[in-house]
């Protein structure tokens, strides 16, 4: 979105926003790292799981296909709309309260920017979302066909990953939360 979008006021809200998630990923390795006594073995093994462990590979090939996106609109609800409404809902609030119920609250307190930082976003999500949606008939048809086709693929790709992390129907829970923010937008 950033390379491709047509003006700074489009590229510069994307370029703050792929900032934010490198700020994530870094924070994300922090936690891993501090978790294990700062050895590596939980990066060495985070990417160990992200190149050949089944639950990853549906997720992992999603994000490819993104990658190789010239529409920076279609990336947009790709990324943004669809998967990270899925994977927030699936990770930061249905995994954060299983592990809190397991007696693992104090991942709350590791990811609570994380959750803050998606309702935050969010609320630029909805605005960029809602607007274009409303601005024609043409935007409405083009951004519901790309959410159909990338809400499938998503669900289908996230399946194994959420009945591993909090089990069967999360990601029936997820699909919910999505669908409530794409009628407020319109959808």
């Amino acid at each position: 979105a950033c390379s491709y979008g047509t003006a700074t006021v489009v590229t510069q809200g994307f370029l703050f926003n792929a900032m934010d998630r490198l700020g994530i990923a870094q924070y994300l390795s922090r936690i891993g790292l501090l978790l294990d006594g700062n050895s590596g073995e939980s990066l060495t093994a985070a990417k160990e799981a992200w190149m050949v462990d089944p639950a990853w590979q549906g997720i992992r090939r999603y994000i490819e296909n993104v990658f190789c996106l010239e529409d920076w609109f279609e990336v947009f609800i790709a990324q943004d709309v669809v998967l990270d409404t899925l994977v927030y809902d699936l990770m930061y609030d249905q995994f954060d309260q299983a592990i809190s119920n397991a007696g693992g609250s104090d991942l709350a307190m590791l990811i609570e920017f994380m959750q803050e930082w998606y309702k935050d976003g969010s609320r630029w999500v909805d605005a960029t979302l809602k607007t274009t949606v409303g601005e024609s008939e043409h935007n409405r048809e083009t951004i519901s066909r790309w959410v159909a086709e990338w809400q499938e693929k998503a669900v289908a790709d996230l399946t194994p990953l959420a009945e591993l992390a909090v089990g069967e129907g999360a990601i029936d829970v997820c699909v919910e939360v999505l669908n409530k923010r794409l009628a407020k937008a319109g959808l």
